[in-house]
């Protein structure tokens, strides 16, 4: 019953390292990605934005906020996106690398975008990486309404963004 529970111990202790690790990547992947600031600023989009890409009106109405409280705020966004990770139609076992792409993917896109985009989960499930990288770079424009009428315009933080996330698939 000793060895047993040594065993059962030795195997939580493990997961729990790993589930760290995959944490601390996903949180520099975003982290790099947003990039911190701790004053509200326009992103492009034209939303009032703080911390590492912070839009909801409860951050916002601060209008500065400490690396620390960011930290802890992405922290749990990044629970969020691993958990919305774990919840995509995958076949394919994915490393934590690419998990962490696909979770900078849904902090940025949102889950419902990602859990909908059925060229980007195809690719995944047929394991070809080339194809994966393709759709990954197809997420380079932003809605924009100028008069009334919707536009989708490139930016070029989201083809530096997507080319980052598309050479770390293969890692």
């Amino acid at each position: 019953m000793k060895k047993m529970f040594i065993i059962i111990a030795t195997l939580v202790t493990i997961i729990n390292v790993n589930a760290s690790d995959l944490q601390k990547i996903t949180f520099d992947l975003i982290a790099r990605n947003e990039g911190f600031r701790s004053n509200v600023y326009l992103c492009s989009a034209g939303k009032e934005t703080i911390g590492y890409g912070f839009t909801s009106k409860l951050y916002t109405s601060k209008k500065y906020m400490s690396k620390a409280e960011a930290d802890k705020i992405l922290m749990t966004y990044v629970d969020s996106c691993l958990r919305s990770v774990d919840q995509l139609k995958l076949n394919a076992k994915l490393t934590d690398n690419q998990k962490a792409v696909m979770a900078d993917m849904i902090y940025h896109f949102g889950s419902g975008a990602i859990h909908n985009a059925n060229d980007l989960i195809n690719a995944i499930n047929s394991g070809d990486a080339t194809r994966v990288k393709s759709q990954l770079m197809r997420w380079v424009k932003q809605r924009q309404i100028k008069n009334g009428k919707v536009t989708y315009v490139t930016v070029a933080g989201l083809v530096n963004r997507q080319a980052r996330l598309a050479q770390l698939w293969d890692k």
